[in-house]
């Protein structure tokens, strides 16, 4: 993740922020653990053996994802009052808010995982490229967005909304309409039969 824009704070913010950035997420379990989950999911939608199957493994993916990562995410944030003086020391207990906020930078995350695996199964590496492309300009925008409160929380807001805002609109952009055509597929096989 760049930090550029909380260079405009100055250099201890941008210091701050970027241990704070892998305290909360880069850094975290729930990171890997959906690093680790992309890899099944591409595995999974590649040994689709058509595009119905596919489908019906992206389904899969997307439920195993939601119900598996959802809950993690929102107890990481939601208990980062209590872990973070547990385990980084009191001195920390101050970043816990903004830990907290980080740690939602998960969700785009796993939305990003799940639709970077449909597309690279589907042969479609150059849309994932440029994806990925805008979606780090939006977060990078959101993040500069952010700096110009003047406080790292800001700062994190805005980074995370940037993301959550791209990784929205890449799934339903890129998956919906893969869903939407299995869905109306499958309706009209059960009129034929």
């Amino acid at each position: 993740m760049t930090f550029a824009g909380l260079g405009l704070m100055g250099g201890l913010a941008l210091g701050l922020a970027s241990s704070l950035h892998c305290l909360g997420m880069c850094g975290g379990i729930v990171s890997s653990l959906i690093g680790a989950f992309r890899q099944v999911a591409f595995s999974m939608l590649c040994a689709a053996r058509d595009a119905a199957a596919r489908v019906v493994a992206l389904r899969r993916v997307l439920i195993g994802g939601v119900l598996a990562f959802v809950p993690v995410i929102a107890l990481q944030s939601m208990a980062a009052a209590f872990y973070v003086p547990i385990i980084f020391g009191h001195k920390w207990a101050f970043a816990a808010p903004l830990i907290g906020t980080l740690c939602l930078a998960g969700l785009p995350l796993l939305a990003s995982a799940i639709t970077a695996s449909w597309l690279r199964a589907e042969g479609r590496v150059g849309s994932d490229a440029a994806s990925a492309a805008l979606a780090c300009a939006a977060a990078l925008l959101g993040l500069f967005v952010g700096t110009r409160f003047g406080t790292l929380e800001a700062a994190a807001v805005g980074l995370v909304s940037g993301q959550a805002l791209a990784s929205a609109i890449y799934a339903v952009r890129v998956l919906g309409p893969a869903l939407r055509n299995h869905v109306s597929s499958m309706r009209q096989e059960e009129i034929l039969t």
